[in-house]
């Protein structure tokens, strides 16, 4: 019998539960005017984790960013965190992207014991794992796999109170922004002013600064936004699965772990931004992720080619629920 209860709750009960982490809709009476500037720009509202930006809600900030310095490479990170979580008894939410596949063979490397949530769509994403996992090839894994068109996970977490998630989230603002990733080459390694508006650099350059050591006169705008991503969006990944799937590393939830949220994988982000802010092509994002993904054993066609997609969808496991819309503004 189950020590939890786990209920469905309403929008409402949600924006109440989670209001100190983030905000849930854009509520135009919940925000104030250089708050409102960026989320016209980036269409995302920021919780900025220095505390610098003038917001009207001053939230709890759940991983503070790191001082000092690291002498690990990402490979040894991921070693370190595939340890700490060997004795938990984890289902790795594996979409097929190199975050969760990163965890993957960490998880694997490392010898522990875990289960394999997957569907449909994480075996478009990297086919040959995902047929690896169906003829269950890997030892010490358990495949659960999941049709996308009938599996809720909603439901799934709600009558399974006791389960714990493990997610490859937080990967993107280690290494770098979707935003800057779609601009090309060219335009990336500009001066961030060519493309980042007056009105917002006066707002976010306070902020960026923290974590730029090089200073503004030099930065590009992959790392502007490299430096937005990891300052500004790193809490709203961290909790966004909870208004959609109750999965949430926070109460009442407690049921999320982001395998790189971590103090050494943020030093490495921050030591290495402006490497990993240089690459020239789709599919060579994320080079230390692909090279480690190499060593790991990982399929060589997928490691030189896997290109960037958005691999939390809404439908990922939405099955008979309505599109969630989180650039609503309400009031």
């Amino acid at each position: 019998m189950s020590n939890r209860e786990m209920v469905k709750y309403s929008d409402k009960e949600l924006d109440d539960l989670m209001c100190e982490y983030g905000p849930y809709f854009y509520n135009i009476n919940d925000i104030n005017k250089e708050e409102l500037e960026l989320v016209r720009h980036f269409r995302l509202r920021f919780v900025d984790r220095t505390r610098t930006l003038n917001q009207k809600n001053q939230y709890r900030i759940l991983s503070e960013v790191p001082t000092g310095t690291i002498n690990k490479s990402f490979k040894d990170l991921c070693s370190d965190q595939a340890e700490n979580l060997k004795d938990q008894d984890m289902i790795l939410m594996w979409s097929g992207g190199l975050d969760s596949t990163t965890v993957f063979y960490a998880l694997k490397n490392a010898g522990c014991r875990f289960t394999v949530l997957f569907n449909d769509n994480s075996i478009e994403e990297f086919p040959e794992l995902g047929k690896e996992l169906l003829e269950k090839k890997h030892d010490k894994v358990v495949s659960m796999y999941k049709d996308s068109k009938t599996f809720n996970l909603l439901d799934f977490v709600v009558a399974n109170p006791e389960i714990k998630l493990l997610t490859g989230e937080i990967g993107d603002q280690i290494f770098g922004s979707v935003v800057g990733y779609r601009l090309p080459y060219e335009v990336r390694q500009q001066h961030y002013s060519k493309v980042i508006p007056i009105s917002v650099a006066k707002i976010l350059n306070p902020i960026v600064s923290k974590v730029l050591p090089k200073g503004l006169r030099d930065t590009t705008v992959a790392e502007y936004y490299w430096a937005c991503n990891f300052l500004c969006k790193y809490q709203n990944v961290q909790i966004r699965m909870a208004f959609q799937y109750q999965v949430a590393p926070v109460k009442p939830f407690n049921n999320a772990i982001h395998f790189f949220d971590t103090e050494g994988f943020n030093l490495w982000g921050m030591q290495n931004y402006e490497e990993n802010a240089t690459y020239k092509s789709e599919n060579t994002y994320k080079p230390e992720m692909r090279k480690y993904l190499k060593e790991m054993g990982c399929n060589e066609e997928y490691t030189n080619t896997k290109i960037k997609v958005g691999s939390l969808r809404e439908a990922l496991y939405d099955a008979g629920r309505p599109k969630f819309n989180r650039v609503q503004i309400i009031g």
